[in-house]
């Protein structure tokens, strides 16, 4: 004999879980965005220092 949740119970859990895995998917989607922003930000200085290298 196996001990199944009861339905609603098991429901709740699921739905718990969905909702952390939403909210662990934004956060890491901010992350990713601040990532790719500083990254762009690098590059233009980079790209900013090597055009003041050449016209030296």
């Amino acid at each position: 004999m196996s001990i199944e949740p009861e339905a609603p119970i098991k429901d709740e859990i699921m739905d718990g879980l969905w909702s952390i895995k939403d909210q662990l998917a934004a956060s890491a989607g901010n992350d990713l965005k601040k990532l790719v922003s500083k990254m762009n930000d690098i590059a233009a200085q980079q790209k900013n220092s090597d055009q003041g290298i050449q016209k030296k």
